[in-house]
């Protein structure tokens, strides 16, 4: 998993692509900690993406609540998407 963009107040959502290491097609769960600018978690957001085997796809992690968005500084994916089914 690798962060592309993160949240921003003309973007309120994190980019990340995902990539299928399987030949199968998997269904994974992209979860995004947005940090506020002492690096504390200000919410944490799940999505789940359908990726083809072998494939790449990029993904968009909503902040959700508005109020939410200006506080954002940093985007954490994390490592990896595990497999939602």
């Amino acid at each position: 998993m690798a962060l592309v963009d993160c949240a921003s107040e003309e973007t309120p959502y994190a980019t990340v692509e995902v990539t299928d290491p399987n030949t199968a097609d998997g269904v994974f769960t992209v979860t995004v900690i947005f940090e506020d600018a002492a690096g504390a978690e200000a919410v944490t957001r799940s999505e789940e993406v359908a990726v083809p085997g072998s494939e790449t796809v990029p993904v968009r992690v909503e902040v959700g609540d508005g109020e939410d968005v200006p506080r954002i500084a940093a985007c954490d994916p994390g490592p990896s998407a595990p497999v939602a089914r």
